[in-house]
C-alpha cells in the first residue's frame, strides 16, 4: 500500500500535467495501474504515471495492442514518473532509472516522498544516461511540456502536509 503523501503527490502531478496534456492535445497520460513493457530493456513495471505523445504512437515507439481495452503499454513512453517511498529508494533511483534509460524513455520524473520537503527532479536522457535538470529556486524546466514546474508544500487545517504543483 502507498502512503498518503505518495498518493497525494502522484494525484497532484496527474491533475496538473494531465490537464496540460489534455488541453494541448499532446497525447495520453496514464496515472498508475498501466503495465509498461519493453522487451529489449527487460522492463515490466507499473510506473506511478507515464506520458505518451501521439507522435510516439504514430511512429510505433509505443503500442497498445488492444486499443482502449489495453492494460499494457509496450515500448517507450516519452516520460515516466516515480514517487519514491522508503521501500523503493534503490528501485526508483538505480534499477528503474537504468531500465528506463535502456528503454529509451526520454524523461524521468522523480519525487522523493521520504524526505521532509519532497522535491521534483526532472531527468533527461543524454547519450543513454539520465542527467538531472538544474533547479532555479525550486523551479525545474521541462522542455517536453514547454514550462517550468515547482512542487510546493503547506500544512493543511488538519495538520497534514498539502502539496501543489506550480507551473510557469
Amino acid at each position: 500500500m502507498e502512503t498518503e503523501d505518495h498518493n497525494y503527490i502522484r494525484t497532484i502531478i496527474t491533475v496538473v500535467v494531465g490537464s496540460i496534456i489534455l488541453n494541448e492535445a499532446l497525447g495520453r497520460w496514464y496515472a498508475d495501474r498501466m503495465l509498461l513493457t519493453h522487451e529489449g530493456a527487460g522492463l515490466s513495471n507499473e510506473p506511478d504515471a507515464m506520458f505518451v505523445s501521439f507522435n510516439r504512437f504514430a511512429n510505433g515507439l509505443a503500442v497498445l495492442k488492444k486499443g482502449g481495452t489495453s492494460k499494457e503499454l509496450i515500448g517507450s513512453p516519452n516520460m515516466t514518473l516515480e514517487v519514491i517511498r522508503k521501500s523503493s529508494i534503490n528501485k526508483d533511483r538505480v534499477a528503474l532509472m537504468a531500465k528506463y534509460a535502456q528503454a529509451g524513455i526520454d524523461k524521468y520524473w522523480l519525487v522523493d516522498s521520504t524526505i521532509e520537503t519532497p522535491v521534483l527532479e526532472i531527468y533527461r536522457l543524454v547519450s543513454g544516461k539520465y542527467v538531472v535538470a538544474r533547479s532555479n529556486d525550486g523551479w525545474v524546466k521541462s522542455h517536453l511540456f514547454g514550462r517550468s514546474f515547482r512542487l510546493t508544500t503547506r500544512t493543511g487545517g488538519d495538520g497534514v502536509i498539502l502539496f501543489a504543483l506550480k507551473t510557469k
